[in-house]
């Protein structure tokens, strides 16, 4: 993943360099230079699964390979020590 400050866009880090830099050149944030895409079935399919696992996978679309999936899911597994409400269609 490539994230670039969004206070001066010629700064351009990976997702690791930025974790470890903090901000930017002027103090800018990073910012994904692009964003995934979900079509509508996919996001169907994220709404039936339970939060860790429907976090990990849209965290993973935007890492890409950087850290492997398993390490995502278990990170955000980790994060999520509380309980969340259970999903409910509109």
């Amino acid at each position: 993943m490539k994230l670039y400050n969004l206070k001066d866009h010629n700064e351009q880090v990976s997702f690791a360099q930025a974790i470890t830099q903090g901000l930017g050149r002027q103090q800018g944030l990073f910012f994904p230079l692009e964003l995934p895409e979900f079509d509508a079935e996919e996001i169907d399919n994220l709404l039936t699964l339970d939060l860790v696992t429907r976090s990990s996978r849209i965290l993973s679309a935007f890492l890409g390979d950087e850290i492997p999936a398993e390490t995502v899911h278990q990170r955000v597994k980790t994060a999520f020590t509380f309980p969340a409400p259970p999903n409910t269609p509109n």
